[in-house]
């Protein structure tokens, strides 16, 4: 837990567990070849009894000459504007004043005075609450810089070591009292389960806290190396979105597929505490829809979309910054301009080009003999088209729903929505492509396919050479 060398603050409130944790550390440092200083907190409560608890840390810390950092803050209003409950609001002012004065002072390690009793009584919190493998670890014994070095005592060991050595500490009494879960956990529940059911049962809990612990940490190590390999993207992240692959993550485990998702979500927003199974068992349920495209919002501003063969996790608040074919996947519409043709821009004998952003297309009418490569009647890039069987003026238009031509080499009409699925076509990608109509009906399906009637034939004379620049 503790290097040599580190600089470690001590989280104290003046109560049995942080004070024998200062004690301890206070007496391993110079074996152990690290320097101390410690925090406490005036939560402003207990009609003035936390602001004797930071006068007793004070004296403490002056007598054992460690610097202190002190605060002041009224908790229950802060957490009365936030909507918090007092313990999590209490919690969360705790670990942000922490992380702010380990930043200052350039802090290794933040030790806390967390034991196997709040470990066991986090475990039945989140048991009670309803939780995965990830909430029956109880407290870590490490996260990050914080460190909890008694979390293998409980609270009574504690206690006695303290009273043995004639150390004194303070007492919270509301501790006694049965407000929250967690004080009726400890004063009523764990007595109960000693008495009636299992004298050891701290220690059986202690033991299957350790298995969980493992058995999570291989479980996220997997998930961490199966999302890099179906990752598609292996940058996106760093701008805010991530693309998977929907084949191979569909094949994996309801077990693997749920986790793996939560791990796609903190790796966009490092808090996924507020993430419900609700939202979690939605995100797993729409990788078995059937229907081409579907989304779904995890926060306002972070959605899910499943579209073709990708899975999309996109973090809405950088969507300024995402590519382009990223954007199409929530833009309610492609922002193509309509550009009209008319046959005597045409009829000059030179080409007409059209330039439409990124793209570029280029028009220009030739006798059916000098193409070689009419027959073929489209590609990606050119189509050509019996000038004759065109009526004009010409458009370029956006493709939308509805429309529907009669693709080269077919018979009968066909929708271009039904097009684009039968080619595997993203939806996203739908709303970039772009049409060539006459007046009457479809020239080109730009980039795919052009109509049936209007290719050339043995009885052509002029041909439309269109070709598009990307």
């Amino acid at each position: 837990m503790i290097d040599k060398g580190d600089r470690v603050l001590v989280s104290i409130s003046g109560g049995p567990d942080s004070v024998l944790l200062i004690h301890t550390l206070d007496a391993l440092k110079d074996r152990l070849g690290i320097q101390l200083f410690a925090f406490t907190l005036d939560h402003c409560t207990r009609g003035g009894e936390s602001a004797k608890d930071v006068r007793f840390v004070e004296r403490l810390c002056n007598e054992m000459q460690i610097e202190l950092e002190s605060r002041k803050i009224d908790v229950g209003r802060l957490c009365k504007e936030k909507g918090l409950n007092f313990q999590d609001g209490a919690r969360i002012t705790r670990i942000d004043l922490l992380n702010k004065i380990a930043k200052q002072k350039k802090i290794d390690k933040i030790a806390t005075g967390h034991n196997l009793s709040d470990s066991i009584e986090t475990f039945f919190i989140n048991l009670f609450r309803g939780t995965g493998l990830k909430g029956l670890r109880g407290i870590l014994p490490k996260k990050n810089k914080f460190i909890r070095p008694l979390i293998k005592l409980k609270k009574d060991e504690i206690e006695e070591a303290l009273d043995e050595g004639g150390i004194l500490y303070r007492t919270d009494k509301s501790n006694l009292e049965d407000l929250y879960l967690r004080n009726r956990i400890r004063n009523k529940l764990l007595p109960l389960l000693k008495k009636e059911y299992s004298g050891s049962i701290e220690k059986t809990i202690s033991s299957m806290l350790d298995i969980i612990r493992e058995d999570q940490d291989y479980l996220e190590e997997t998930v961490k190396d199966i999302s890099k390999d179906i990752a598609k993207d292996k940058d996106s992240l760093n701008r805010g979105f991530l693309v998977i692959d929907l084949e191979r993550l569909s094949a994996l485990h309801k077990a693997i597929k749920r986790r793996l998702i939560l791990h796609m979500i903190g790796s966009l927003r490092k808090n996924t505490s507020d993430i419900s199974k609700e939202n979690i068992d939605a995100a797993v349920g729409l990788l078995d829809e059937t229907i081409e495209r579907k989304e779904i919002s995890i926060f306002s501003d972070l959605i899910l979309i499943k579209e073709g063969e990708s899975l999309y996790l996109l973090d809405m608040r950088g969507k300024d910054s995402f590519p382009d074919d990223i954007k199409n996947l929530f833009l309610d519409e492609c922002n193509t301009k309509e550009y009209v043709i008319d046959y005597r821009s045409l009829n000059k004998g030179k080409s007409l080009v059209i330039d439409m952003g990124k793209e570029r297309l280029t028009i220009r009418i030739v006798e059916a003999g000098k193409i070689k490569a009419i027959l073929k009647g489209s590609d990606l890039e050119n189509a050509y088209v019996d000038l004759e069987k065109i009526v004009f003026p010409i458009k370029i238009k956006k493709y939308t729903e509805g429309d529907s031509f009669i693709p080269y080499g077919m018979q009968g009409k066909k929708k271009l929505s039904d097009y684009f699925k039968d080619i595997k076509l993203p939806f996203s990608k739908r709303k970039t492509v772009k049409l060539l109509k006459d007046a009457e009906k479809m020239i080109w399906v730009i980039g795919f396919r052009i109509d049936e009637r209007v290719k050339v034939d043995d009885n052509t004379k002029k041909v439309i050479a269109f070709k598009i620049k990307r």
